[in-house]
């Protein structure tokens, strides 16, 4: 009777040792995967204040077709990060009646960043009318 009292208290110690081994391992696993949605979220919201640049850009050369962009040094902040517009590749030769430029929005929350380019045309003169150039939209 005193041997089985060995063998159980020796199995118990053993049943121990494999569920904290289990629980290390899987703390360790779930650990990971809350750092990769964290970082997740984080990009998606980079990629949002990248599209909200564009979106400014949209509204701010519809309306003043000389608009110079937001320099990263003056970067918007917007919920918990921030974004900055570039304007390049303006194209001022076109005739009179629209002008294309390309439009990159960066957006940055932490150290995440994203960027969107796009070419847009606005048709001057014509209130709200601005659309994106086929096949120019790029994200980094």
């Amino acid at each position: 009777m005193r041997r089985n009292k060995g063998q159980v208290l020796l199995f118990v110690f053993f049943l121990l040792a494999v569920v904290s081994f289990l629980v290390g391992a899987l703390s360790t696993i779930w650990e990971a995967k809350v750092k990769v949605g964290a970082l997740q979220k984080k990009g998606i919201t980079a990629f949002y204040l990248a599209q909200a640049g564009v979106e400014r850009a949209k509204y701010e050369l519809k309306n003043n077709w000389n608009w110079t962009g937001i320099l990263e040094a003056s970067k918007v902040s917007l919920g918990d990060g921030f974004y900055w517009v570039e304007l390049a590749n303006r194209d001022d030769t076109s005739p009179a009646v629209y002008r294309e430029v390309t439009v990159t929005g960066h957006g940055q929350i932490g150290d995440i960043n994203k960027t969107i380019s796009v070419r847009l045309r606005v048709d001057i003169g014509v209130p709200n009318s601005y659309s994106q150039v086929n096949l120019s939209w790029v994200e980094n």
